[in-house]
This record gives structure tokens, C-alpha cells and sequence, in this order.
């Protein structure tokens, strides 16, 4: 999988396309190889492919966070925030002790959040949640971080 992170990861979105589906043709089962497909469409523009492979990877591994989260992202670039929250939650019950993942995942739900108008409830509700979701919070609020626009940036998840 390295060598499609490699062309992935320099741009070459169509060769880490092509080195997948070869390994793939050795593993079709292999849920990882299915999200990073995902990732590579997306990055190429092809965001009905990479809904597809993100799809398909949840297929093969139903407790598989990373996809699911991708899909939210997918779904916050669509402008269609209440889709992207509910896979947001989904995947943080999937994987509800993964730091990394939880704190990208929280930041992308504060996003949804504000464009949801929602965000006053979080910040009433915080109290009552995790101790980890109060303290990422509390620090979004006290340093009055703006999450709105091009004030973020997310990036896709993968082993």
C-alpha cells in the first residue's frame, strides 16, 4: 500500500488508481485498499467513484471508522452538512477510543455544527459528553476558533 500513498501523495492520482486495483486483483477483500481507491477518485475529481469504494470498503468491514468518516468529508464539500454529521457520529462509535480519528472527526462535527445552526446546543450540551469531547470543546471556544469557509482544512482517513 505504500507505493499508492507514494503516487497519491505526490499528485499522481491516476497511477496510485491503477496500483490499487492490481492489488486488489490479489486481495479483493482487503476493506483498506477499497477506502484508499476512495481517497485516490477523490483526489482525482471523481467523487461518484470515490462514494462508491467508500461504500463498498463499509461493505466488507462494517466496524470500519475511516470510510464512514471519509464519506462526512465527501458530504461537508457537498454542502450537505446533516449527511456529513450523521456519518461523523457513526464513526465515532465505531471507534470511540482512537484519539487521531476523534479529534479530526470532532472538528469536522463542529463544522457541520455551525452550518447546522446547531452550534449553541454543542456548547450548552458540552458538560454532559465525554471528557474528551468537553476538553476539545472548551479549547475550540476559548481560543474562538472560526470554523466556517476556508478557516479548516480535513483530510481523509486511512490506516
Amino acid at each position: 500500500m505504500s507505493l499508492g500513498y507514494l503516487y497519491d501523495s505526490s499528485g499522481s492520482f491516476k497511477s496510485a488508481i491503477q496500483y490499487y486495483k492490481s492489488v486488489l486483483k490479489t486481495d479483493p477483500d482487503y476493506p483498506d485498499i477499497w477506502n484508499n481507491l476512495g481517497i485516490s477518485y477523490y483526489n482525482d475529481g471523481q467523487i461518484k467513484n470515490s462514494i462508491s469504494y467508500f461504500h463498498k470498503a463499509i461493505q466488507l468491514n462494517l466496524t470500519f471508522a475511516y470510510p464512514v468518516n471519509n464519506l462526512g468529508f465527501i458530504y461537508i464539500q457537498k454542502d450537505d452538512f446533516s449527511n456529513a454529521k450523521k456519518y461523523f457520529l457513526r464513526s465515532i462509535g465505531l471507534r470511540p477510543s482512537e484519539p487521531f480519528l476523534l479529534g479530526e472527526t470532532y472538528t469536522d462535527l463542529s463544522i457541520c455544527d455551525y452550518h447546522l445552526s446547531e452550534w449553541n446546543t454543542v456548547k450548552e450540551n458540552k458538560k454532559d459528553q465525554s471528557n474528551l469531547t468537553s476538553i476539545f470543546l472548551e479549547g475550540l471556544f476559548e481560543k474562538g476558533i472560526k470554523v466556517e469557509g476556508e478557516d479548516y482544512r480535513c483530510f481523509f482517513k486511512s490506516n
